[in-house]
């Protein structure tokens, strides 16, 4: 970071401090009283957006901010968007629609909401790193609930990949939530029965929205964002000792407003774009694509355009098999478009050199995000998840899409615990390489006042099992308290099995004293060899969030 931006965030800080920071209390005090003033500043905004969103729209320039600043949900409080507003000065970020303000504004302004007010210390974890007993039921066995995190710092939004050489070999990662820390990674050598960790140290301010893969050899890739307020670097950073240490960067673009990247890697052996790197992002007005000039050349293309009208955001990538042994395989791309409510579709049939005009295979109900008890402050993300059938099953090349959406748009606010209104887990499949798609179906059981969400799907090279896992309200009447659920189809998604829960004690992001970011955007699962291994952020006890891994086995 270069002097000059570390005086702008300096100065921010001290621009954006509420009084009560001169004389901040320490330890629990500490936190609750920061809860407390958040609490205070969002329940002004939601007051704000119920008008604005009702249809007495509410003209942000009596705000300091756009006319039409609070076409924006986002949970950023009115003194948090003036200040980045402020920050942004000269940058071109939108002054109107559903995506002013890029997903990761959110953790950093309240990253330095409190740097700037209190200095908390870090409680020691009271959590011994085992939880409880394996869990046994007819469709699977959820091995004990790991402590892969184990330590005092929040962390959440995670992301698993498994090597696809060596199968023992698991490496994942996290967002640090404390400004000026980078991301955590984390690795097993021996099936996710132990892990150790590294924290990759950004060379700007922050890491953001995690991602991991593998290539051929084994060597592993972590994507990220690397950001201030100024222009966001979309960058890898590579290893090839299965991620116990990461001395390679690759930077693929550095521009302001750059959000929710994720990659992909072709490992399979007898593709000709082997080892090829793809990765997608958006920056609030387009979807951009980009990928390695060469298998291994670590030099990524200029980006592409692949939608360029309509607000675009979360997006994930995946490759399915070649056609032929030395022929290229297609690399697919989907993410969502806010601004016409779908799920949309790309394809790359030459390595990443082009992409296909975009369709659209699915609606949703709401736009962007919504507001669930469990989830208010962050907010539920509409995030679709890809994956292909890359087994020797009938159904080898089918292509799966995983989404959430709520059951009616819903625009700002959080609804309550009897509200109708839910979130469900959607699938749809195609069966001719993305020119068709089957109608929606609902993953889990309809279950009316529940809420499914952060869901993440991964599909097994070895026999084409689509595995499913996310966060369920099920169990907890105030629709506040999460549990992480998981289920399998063998047959293509047209049906699935048994829905296990998967973690032993609930979490609750609800409390004083947990992250703004709570759970995050989403959370990981990694699948081979009809093993699965959900990854995800936990708050069992109120320290901060860790993170938790299991072993799911047939």
């Amino acid at each position: 970071m270069t002097r000059k931006v570390t005086l702008l965030l300096a100065s921010l800080l001290l621009l954006t401090s509420p009084v009560w920071a001169q004389a901040a209390p320490s330890g629990r005090k500490c936190a609750e009283d920061v809860s407390a003033q958040l609490r205070q500043e969002r329940a002004q905004l939601q007051t704000i957006l119920a008008r604005h969103h009702a249809g007495q729209p509410v003209d942000g320039r009596a705000y300091g901010l756009p006319r039409n600043d609070f076409d924006d949900a986002t949970n950023l409080t009115v003194r948090q968007r003036q200040a980045f507003r402020r920050m942004s000065s000269g940058l071109s970020y939108p002054t109107s629609g559903p995506l002013q303000y890029p997903r990761w504004a959110f953790s950093m302004m309240n990253q330095m909401d409190l740097e700037g007010t209190v200095k908390c210390g870090d409680a020691a974890s009271t959590d011994a790193g085992v939880s409880g007993a394996a869990v046994i039921t007819a469709a699977a066995t959820v091995g004990p609930n790991l402590n892969v995190s184990n330590d005092s710092i929040s962390e959440a939004e995670t992301y698993l990949a498994v090597d696809p050489t060596n199968p023992q070999y698991l490496v994942g990662a996290s967002n640090i939530n404390l400004s000026g820390r980078g991301q955590m990674m984390y690795r097993s050598s021996d099936s996710g029965n132990t892990w150790s960790k590294i924290e990759l140290v950004p060379t700007r301010k922050n890491h953001s929205d995690p991602g991991v893969a593998f290539n051929s050899a084994g060597t592993v890739f972590t994507s990220t964002l690397d950001y201030t307020s100024a222009k966001t670097q979309v960058k890898f950073y590579k290893s090839t000792d299965h991620g116990a240490t990461w001395p390679t960067q690759l930077l693929v673009d550095d521009s302001p407003g750059n959000d929710k990247e994720l990659g992909t890697i072709d490992y399979q052996v007898g593709s000709s774009c082997r080892d090829q790197i793809y990765v997608g992002w958006d920056d609030g007005k387009a979807q951009y694509a980009a990928s390695t000039t060469a298998p291994n050349s670590g030099v990524f293309r200029p980006k592409m355009v692949v939608q360029s009208k309509g607000s675009t955001i979360a997006g994930d990538m995946a490759v399915g098999p070649p056609a032929a042994s030395g022929s290229p395989a297609p690399a697919y791309y989907v993410w969502t478009s806010t601004a016409n409510k779908t799920i949309n579709f790309s394809k790359s049939s030459n390595c990443g050199a082009s992409w296909s005009t975009f369709k659209v295979i699915a609606t949703t109900a709401d736009a962007y995000d919504y507001g669930i008890p469990a989830q208010c402050v962050r907010r539920a993300l509409i995030y679709p998840t890809i994956g292909v059938d890359r087994s020797n099953s009938a159904r080898r090349g089918w292509i799966y899409v995983v989404w959430n959406d709520f059951t009616a748009a819903q625009g700002g606010g959080c609804i309550s615990a009897s509200d109708s209104n839910n979130a469900n887990v959607w699938i749809t499949r195609s069966a001719d390489g993305g020119a068709t798609w089957s109608p929606p179906a609902r993953v889990n059981s309809n279950l009316p006042s529940v809420d499914h969400f952060n869901q993440w799907m991964g599909v097994d090279d070895a026999d084409g099992t689509i595995h499913i896992s996310w966060r369920d309200t099920r169990n907890d009447p105030n629709r506040q308290k999460t549990d992480v659920y998981y289920t399998k189809s063998t047959d293509g998604g047209v049906t699935f099995g048994a829905e296990v829960k998967v973690t032993s004690a609930m979490s609750d992001e609800t409390t004083a004293g947990s992250s703004a970011d709570q759970y995050g955007d989403y959370e990981g699962i990694a699948v081979r060899n009809a093993n699965g291994y959900p990854f995800w952020t936990d708050r069992r006890t109120p320290t901060p969030e860790e993170i938790f891994s299991a072993i799911i086995t047939p």
